[in-house]
């Protein structure tokens, strides 16, 4: 039982050590605070895509932000020269190309907001 505590303790540092990256409103300073009505993509570092697609064991998780409800896609790195090009793909098959310069790297906060801990990536 003396354990217990602390195996929550690690259990919580383990859930705010999620990161991702967001695209923010606004200026990207480290340490900015983003509430996640704002998100329009969550692009997880450490989570896997769960789509039945080719390649998808090298890709993860990515929210898209449409409705309150978010899609469930996949984001990857793409074979461009242009370091930080990634593509998107939404449950149905649809795709976006971004860069990953638009985002600022982030931690999760319980509440959902999540905090800026980049805000250019270490690209």
């Amino acid at each position: 039982m003396k354990k217990l505590p602390l195996l929550l303790a690690l259990f919580a540092n383990a859930v705010l050590a999620q990161t991702a990256y967001v695209t923010p409103p606004g200026t990207r300073k480290e340490g900015d605070t983003i509430d996640r009505s704002h998100f329009i993509y969550v692009l997880h570092e450490s989570e896997p895509c769960g789509l039945p697609i080719v390649n998808a064991r090298h890709m993860r998780k990515a929210e898209i932000y449409n409705t309150r409800k978010p899609d469930i896609g996949c984001w990857g790195g793409t074979l461009s020269a242009s370091k930080g090009s990634v593509v998107i793909i939404g449950p149905q098959g649809n795709t976006s190309a971004r860069n990953l310069v638009d985002f600022s790297k982030v931690n999760f906060r319980p509440d959902g907001s999540v905090v800026i801990i980049e805000g250019w990536p270490g690209l």
